[in-house]
């Protein structure tokens, strides 16, 4: 039960949560083969709702509302093997895509192409990894171990960790918080609020005395305090034990108030942390890296794609006037020749009688070289043909090979065209 406390307050970086009873499930010989079974993928120990499908898990944090006090969890082993980012609807909706076994998404609507930089400019002033979640629709990735009932009171936690001023006075820090009046109080208005058998019976939480009792009792014997800590087991013990027990006899021990300070050390100076911190510090470079060198190559492709576009439409454009260079000449031609047979035939009705006498030969000849202009040739229609096609392709990780959009499967194409359609994932133009 203390195993489990501390992986719930190490999640919620709580001080003042705490387990009220815990359901362990008989799954000994199922967890050997979970493990073996997902041997070579990344598993994870965290906390998910009940008969919740598909699973949700924060990267930090608790899947519950902090509205309430008393929660209940289900703590569980995931394979979440290799996540795929996505937008929420696609995770809810979909199964994962060939090469992916989870799920991550935010709980924001940003474009995808900003995730990274709007988390690190938050990420400066809150923790914002609890708005991150992994989503696994393979309830055969989830191994359940048990179940937890705890109490987590935001408020308290909230006046613990800020040391806030009375709420009655509003002058002096406040040293305690009633689970009665929902308040925190200063030691003097804590004797004033509760100083009858009535409000005497309230629960109270000092702060001084949260997560900080320095001495504590024997696990297996309960009436007596730790005097000893046992560097080879890693365990406090009584002088019950230290007696009693032959296991530590030839054990090295060392005084409680000693290990108190030792493990404080030993802590802040934890080798297994520091070189994860430098693998991870080195691999968000090579990200970070990788982010700089893939926004050029994306500036050098839209480049490319913009003069290959610009190319064309310049051709087309050229094609498109010198077209309309012979359809103009033409149809003015035809134009020319149906007004000059119009007047042909109207203008010598509108003349004088003796006018048509006089000119009749020029007027014949007039009408006749009207009638041996030639009429410009029909118009023949060439199509305009796209010759080839315009395509981005990615080289493999593996083989430098190209992979192309088009070699894709259908039913994953399909996904993603649902993806990029959602509301919550619009990209910027």
């Amino acid at each position: 039960m203390e195993d489990i406390e501390y992986k719930l307050r190490f999640l919620m970086n709580s001080m003042t949560l705490t387990v009220n009873s815990v359901k362990y499930a008989e799954s000994a010989k199922n967890q050997l083969e979970f493990i073996k079974k997902f041997k070579n993928q990344k598993i994870i120990h965290c906390f998910i709702k009940d008969s919740q499908l598909p699973i949700i898990t924060p990267l930090m944090g608790l899947p519950i509302n902090q509205n309430e006090t008393k929660h209940k969890l289900l703590f569980c082993q995931i394979a979440v093997g290799t996540p795929l980012f996505s937008s929420s609807e696609y995770a809810m909706n979909c199964k994962t895509p060939h090469g992916y076994d989870s799920f991550l998404i935010s709980s924001s609507q940003e474009p995808i192409e900003t995730v990274i930089k709007n988390f690190k400019k938050l990420s400066k002033t809150t923790n914002t990894l609890s708005s991150y979640s992994y989503v696994v629709p393979d309830i055969n990735r989830v191994l359940i171990l048990g179940e937890v009932d705890f109490t987590y009171d935001i408020q308290l936690e909230n006046h613990y960790k800020n040391n806030e001023l009375c709420e009655n006075c509003n002058t002096s820090n406040s040293v305690t918080f009633c689970l009665a009046e929902r308040a925190a109080f200063c030691s003097d208005c804590d004797k004033l609020f509760h100083n009858n058998n009535f409000t005497q019976r309230h629960s109270r939480f000092y702060f001084n005395e949260i997560g900080k009792k320095r001495f504590i009792n024997c696990k297996y014997h309960s009436s007596t305090v730790i005097d000893y800590f046992c560097t080879d087991c890693s365990v406090p013990l009584c002088t019950n034990c230290r007696i009693n027990d032959n296991l530590h006899q030839n054990h090295n021990l060392i005084t409680y108030i000693q290990a108190c300070d030792d493990l404080k050390t030993k802590i802040s100076q934890d080798p297994e942390m520091e070189i994860v911190l430098k693998r991870t510090n080195s691999l968000i470079t090579e990200i970070e890296q990788e982010i700089t060198q893939f926004e050029q190559e994306i500036t050098k492709t839209k480049m490319k794609l913009q003069y290959e576009y610009d190319t064309c439409m310049n051709t087309l454009n050229d094609l498109v006037k010198r077209r309309y260079q012979n359809i103009n000449s033409k149809y003015f031609e035809c134009k020319y020749l149906t007004e000059m047979a119009v007047r042909g035939k109207t203008y010598p009705n509108e003349i004088d009688a003796s006018v048509l006498v006089e000119k009749w030969k020029v007027i014949s000849d007039v009408n006749k070289n009207i009638s041996n202009i030639v009429l410009p040739d029909k118009v023949i229609f060439n199509e305009i043909t796209v010759k080839g096609s315009l395509s981005v392709e990615c080289a493999s990780d593996n083989s430098g090979s190209v992979v192309s959009a088009r070699q894709e499967d259908d039913l994953v194409r399909k996904r993603t065209e649902m993806l990029l359609r959602v509301s919550q994932f619009k990209t910027n133009e």
